[in-house]
């Protein structure tokens, strides 16, 4: 009786774990905070969920609580990015555009802030938007620090209104232009009432 040869075995490999990959803490805040500001253009702050932020940002929603406190104190340290591009969002007075996404985004967070997080925004040093637009007066219009605040609360009013509650005033983007034209006029005609010497250069 013949006896067939067993067919040499294949050694077992024995399978080695998975490397973990780490990714920074910071990378991971940076990805977040980029992913809100880019939500935040199409989506209403109320409604926008940390799930949802961290879907978007390819990360677990428990970071958000654990880097940054929660959804409050996350679109607390958005709203500075989106401020700081109101000084281009000024100028725009563009029927097609006003109000433009970015400006809607800074009202809507804003207004979301200052009902949900009323302890942080009483903290604020300063008000970036009303100041950039107040300095835009001065240097346009040569309107000083009393004007240029009155003419920059007047038109952020305005901004806030046609944003949350077009309604109220009935906004028509077919009026910006005008409405524009009639800042321009008002605020010239503040300038040549100045005494010399009080307006800002």
């Amino acid at each position: 009786m013949v006896t067939k040869a067993k067919k040499p075995t294949k050694s077992k490999v024995s399978a080695k774990p998975e490397k973990r990959t780490y990714v920074k803490q910071a990378d991971v805040k940076e990805r977040i905070v980029e992913t809100t500001l880019q939500l935040l253009l199409t989506r209403d702050p109320e409604s926008l969920t940390i799930r949802e932020i961290a879907t978007h940002a390819k990360t677990h929603h428990r970071y958000i609580p654990d880097y940054f406190g929660g959804k409050g104190p996350l679109l607390a340290e958005v709203l500075p990015l989106t401020t700081a591009a109101i000084s281009g969002i000024v100028n725009e007075g563009s029927p097609a555009t006003f109000p433009s996404k970015e400006l809607t985004r800074i009202i809507r967070l804003t207004a979301w802030l200052a009902v949900n997080e009323p302890a942080w925004f009483r903290t604020r040093s300063s008000g970036m938007v009303l100041e950039t637009v107040s300095e835009f007066y001065a240097k346009v219009y040569g309107l000083n620090e009393i004007n240029a605040h009155h003419m920059a609360q007047k038109l952020v009013s305005s901004a806030i209104t046609a944003v949350l509650y077009p309604e109220i005033i009935r906004f028509n983007r077919s009026q910006t232009a005008e409405f524009a034209d009639i800042d321009r006029v008002i605020a010239e005609f503040l300038a040549s009432q100045q005494k010399p010497g009080k307006a800002k250069k």
